[in-house]
């Protein structure tokens, strides 16, 4: 048996046309170095959380910019338990790559509810309609 890696070309998968599994994503950010995934990041504190929360990276969109966060520890805002979290750049020029080398970056960070999460779809925010999101700072920990 060869290794999954063996089979997949990164060049075909630069065009927006395919359509990602994860584990072709996760496959391809291996392919192009990213070690992003599995990184302990903190979401700073912000109007919808009043406290730094810790929180792991659980998958990386590179072609999309979104990054799934898996919090260490769930919160309960109001009767809602939040379990996970997706962060995307605030402004389309930064790139969540830049973790690596500066110190915070400014995030749009949109809080999933546990009883909403899909793993399935993870990524996937075409149900949200407001609510259950900041602007604030990611850095790693």
């Amino acid at each position: 048996m060869g290794s999954p890696l063996a089979k997949i070309n990164p060049e075909q998968y630069t065009e927006k046309k395919f359509q990602y599994s994860k584990e072709s994503v996760h496959i391809m950010n291996v392919l192009r170095g990213h070690s992003l995934e599995g990184k302990k990041v903190k979401i700073h504190s912000n109007p919808f959380v009043s406290q730094d929360i810790t929180a792991h990276i659980a998958f990386f969109d590179h072609q999309d910019q979104k990054m799934l966060l898996w919090l260490n520890a769930s919160i309960d805002i109001s009767g809602v338990i939040y379990k996970h979290a997706i962060a995307v750049p605030q402004t389309a020029t930064e790139s969540l790559e830049v973790l690596l080398h500066q110190e915070a970056l400014p995030c749009a960070i949109t809080w999933v509810p546990f009883i909403r999460f899909n793993a399935d779809t993870a990524l996937d925010l075409s149900w949200w309609r407001g609510r259950a999101f900041a602007l604030t700072h990611l850095s790693l920990c």
